[in-house]
């Protein structure tokens, strides 16, 4: 709901009901977040992708930790709540390992990131915030298929043309040794077995 307003938990942090109901009224976000995710946000040379921001919690907390080496963050949210968490998170002054995106724009903002070195690396990590898990959103439910099935599609195009492209290369560099046509051996070899080598 575009004017839905902010709720405040004991623990004085703003979330919207609607994403993320009552994950943190019992424990402050920081809790729950190192119970769900424990180690896996701190990996070096890693591109974590995190569909959703749990309401700009999730956001926050990760502004918040010590940045990990050459570790980026790119979250992916709905363009309704963009517009909310804008309310709590400044997001024109984010640092520069961190992006925020909508799911129809995550690849192009993704390569403009540096996305492709790292899936061509495998150094890629997919989560998902506490709300798309819960899912009390009906819009997080379908955002979780198309950005599964568009990642797994990017990621194997990337990686294919990023493991071709030093082959590619190579042909380019030796094309001027390649004076001799295949059609010269037509008729040469008639009734014999051959084996040609060639890269």
């Amino acid at each position: 709901e575009t004017n839905e307003s902010f709720l405040t938990s004991p623990f004085g942090e703003n979330y919207l009901y609607s994403v993320n109901r009552n994950s943190f009224v019992k424990e402050p976000s920081d809790k729950v977040f190192s119970k769900i995710y424990q180690q896996r946000l701190d990996s070096e040379k890693t591109f974590y992708i995190i569909l959703g921001t749990d309401s700009g919690l999730l956001l926050d907390y990760i502004l918040r930790q010590e940045k990990a080496d050459d570790t980026r963050f790119l979250f992916i949210e709905l363009p309704h709540l963009i517009n909310r968490i804008k309310e709590n998170v400044d997001l024109d002054e984010l640092p520069e390992h961190v992006q925020i995106t909508t799911l129809d724009k995550w690849q192009d903002v993704g390569i403009e990131f540096g996305i492709e070195l790292y899936l061509y690396k495998d150094q890629c990590c997919f989560l998902k915030s506490v709300g798309v898990i819960d899912s009390y959103l009906a819009d997080y439910s379908a955002a979780i298929l198309t950005f599964e099935q568009e990642y797994n599609s990017f990621r194997f195009f990337t990686r294919a043309t990023l493991a071709v492209s030093p082959f590619m290369a190579s042909q380019l560099q030796n094309i001027c040794e390649n004076h001799t046509p295949a059609s010269i051996f037509k008729d040469k070899f008639n009734g014999e077995t051959c084996i040609i080598l060639a890269g």
